[in-house]
């Protein structure tokens, strides 16, 4: 885990997120082809949740056919990390044909999770003790959900056991980011089922809400901070231009939510500092100010800014104390805007679509991670975020007629076309899933690193559209 004092390390890349049977349905309804939704957890969850059965009877009424599987199907009981993450896998491999939706509920540690996420090395050509850019990092690997997704590739073509490797395991047999299953996590850490409840409850909440009450997801929260200043030491690099999140958001704006007329955009970009951001901000970019915002119910929330596993922040220029025109380390103030502890004033009754362009804000690893807070507490029923240090990508978002940069896959690109497609119907899953085959298709080590460590977080089978009368 990267410390506040290690945000440094990370701006460059920062640039650069029931019953064990089948249950047949009618066609028909909202859901007309029936689609499959398969639900892996634990005995231990399943067991104690009160909300799991209802959550599956309510799919069901939506015509969904769902199975809840968990160690008595897949095996191994007391396994935990890398070995049941292998036959989790192996389990989907032989099942997925009846299935297009798969939602996990559990741990995902790596190492001890009981519904982990899988490490892999998508950098492993890069140094231990580098990543590139201006700092000396070792992240080269991450965890991706992808494996439960992509089933029909080798993911360790070379057989040495570092699955994902960037020219090693991608070819004809190999990785090929083609989803056979759109999958969704819901993050329990500890296997404990009231964590499951939350979860569940706010996801029951938002599928049970009248179509006539949900104008407020059209909504659209665009928070943004700066990344970096001009002059700005890293290591024995200076930083050579000032990159303003805020330009990401307003190409959004201009390129995305501008195609949506009936959509209401919020913009928070940064006031303070002796060189605030050039683009007219709506609100301030504070933790007040954006608790207070997302209150009034935000149908989309799209941030920028640096990211640990629980907190994002901005940075801002307080002085230039010696006159240089550059932003030295001292002149600089690291405030948040969002914290996985700021998420319990959020009041839980309007949970949105977060899509995060920071890095580390889904990390399996760190239990309270902002994934996991925000769904718990009811700030996002959906969330994209990364698992590790996310990488930049080519689009010049300063010049709002450039063209989106197709050929890299980054959060920020990702986002942009998750966003258009969602707000045009589509399931925001099933749209970040197509992104992953759309962008990086020049096939760089980074796009191959952006592509694993994002993952979906929520109800995969959610959209801006779902509403109580989706039920037959």
């Amino acid at each position: 885990m990267m410390r506040r004092a290690g945000w440094w390390m990370a701006i460059a890349w920062a640039l650069c997120a029931c019953s064990g049977s089948d249950e047949e349905t009618d066609a028909g309804g909202p859901n007309p082809t029936g689609d499959g939704l398969l639900i892996v957890t634990t005995e231990q969850i399943r067991g104690g949740s009160r909300s799991l059965e209802r959550f599956v009877q309510e799919k069901k009424l939506r015509n969904f056919r769902v199975r809840v599987a968990t160690e008595t199907d897949f095996g191994g009981p007391d396994e935990r990390g890398f070995a049941r993450a292998l036959r989790i896998r192996s389990f989907l491999q032989q099942v997925s044909a009846d299935y297009r939706f798969l939602l996990l509920i559990g741990d995902g540690h790596p190492d001890y999770g009981d519904v982990p996420m899988m490490r892999v090395w998508p950098r492993h050509a890069m140094a231990a003790d580098s990543c590139g850019g201006y700092f000396a990092v070792d992240c080269r690997s991450c965890d991706t959900d992808l494996m439960y997704g992509d089933l029909t590739g080798n993911w360790d073509l070379d057989g040495n056991g570092q699955y994902g490797e960037h020219g090693r395991d991608d070819g004809p047999t190999g990785i090929d980011f083609h989803a056979e299953l759109v999958v969704g996590r819901m993050p329990v850490f500890f296997g404990d089922p009231a964590e499951a409840d939350r979860i569940l409850d706010h996801a029951l909440a938002y599928m049970s809400e009248k179509r006539a009450e949900t104008a407020w997801r059209r909504k659209v929260l665009l928070p943004a901070a700066y990344y970096y200043f001009k002059g700005q030491r890293m290591e024995s690099s200076t930083v050579p231009r000032t990159v303003d999140g805020a330009a990401n958001a307003e190409w959004i704006a201009a390129n995305v939510l501008a195609k949506h007329s009936d959509v209401d955009v919020t913009r928070m970009y940064e006031t303070a500092g002796i060189e605030p951001s050039a683009f007219p901000s709506d609100r301030p970019l504070t933790e007040d100010s954006l608790i207070t915002s997302w209150n009034q119910g935000q149908g989309i929330v799209f941030w920028h800014g640096h990211g640990l596993s629980r907190e994002v922040g901005r940075v801002v220029w307080m002085n230039d104390a010696n006159h240089n025109g550059g932003a030295d380390d001292d002149e600089l103030a690291q405030p948040l805007f969002i914290t996985s502890q700021a998420t319990e004033r959020l009041n839980g009754t309007r949970p949105g679509f977060v899509i995060a362009s920071s890095c580390e804000v889904g990390s399996a690893d760190i239990p309270y991670d902002l994934a996991q807070a925000l769904l718990l507490n009811g700030g996002a029923v959906g969330m994209i975020g990364s698992t590790g240090v996310t990488p930049g990508d080519g689009t010049m978002y300063e010049d709002l007629s450039a063209p989106l940069d197709m050929s890299r896959f980054s959060a920020t690109n990702a986002g942009a076309l998750v966003v258009d497609a969602m707000l045009g119907g589509a399931l925001p899953a099933v749209a970040f899933s197509e992104a992953m085959e759309k962008l990086g298709i020049d096939g760089n080590s980074e796009s191959y690193a952006g592509r694993m460590m994002l993952v979906y977080f929520g109800d995969p089978t959610l959209s801006l559209d779902s509403a109580l009368e989706d039920r037959k």
